[in-house]
């Protein structure tokens, strides 16, 4: 079974991979406003928690290869 990830890339969806790459974007905002304490690290848990879960399972290995350097866009 192909994930989102890779049957955009294998068909070039450039909407697709756009959208995934606004949502760990977002979620980067997220900690970064955290490690900032522009914002409340257990407010935003409990609003994103499972959101953030759910995505990192989904994009596990897009999150991976970016961490080390392959697939930047």
């Amino acid at each position: 079974m192909q994930t989102y990830i890779q049957e955009a890339e294998e068909n070039n969806n450039q909407e697709k991979i756009h959208k995934v790459t606004k949502i760990l974007n977002f979620l980067v905002e997220i900690s970064i406003c955290i490690e900032n304490r522009v914002a409340d690290e257990k407010v935003l848990k409990s609003f994103f928690q499972g959101i953030v879960e759910d995505y990192c399972e989904k994009f596990d290995e897009l999150i991976h290869s970016r961490r080390e350097g392959n697939g930047h866009r």
